[in-house]
């Protein structure tokens, strides 16, 4: 994984704030194209290294991300990257 730091913290659905993790995002989407049979983990690394770039094209460093603007944006990586079953799934 790329070890570029740009966000501190992420807030969780129930509005908590916990430590941002790159790594919980690859395991999201490795995760998502094993379920579906598509892609693979190189993919996934691929994939979550282009959602952190995305981010921090989009965000400053001081925005807290919610996780659902994490899950948009890996969306429309999935979609972008053509792994359309995994965005969907």
């Amino acid at each position: 994984m790329t070890n570029i730091k740009h966000f501190e913290q992420v807030r969780k659905r129930d509005g908590r704030l916990v430590a941002y993790d790159q790594d919980r995002i690859t395991s999201a989407i490795s995760r998502a194209m094993a379920a579906t049979k598509e892609g693979s983990a190189e993919s996934a690394e691929k994939v979550s290294e282009q959602v952190l770039v995305t981010l921090m094209k989009k965000y400053p460093k001081e925005h807290v991300p919610a996780i659902e603007e994490i899950q948009d944006v890996v969306e429309t990586q999935l979609v972008l990257m053509d792994f359309q079953k995994t965005a969907k799934a």
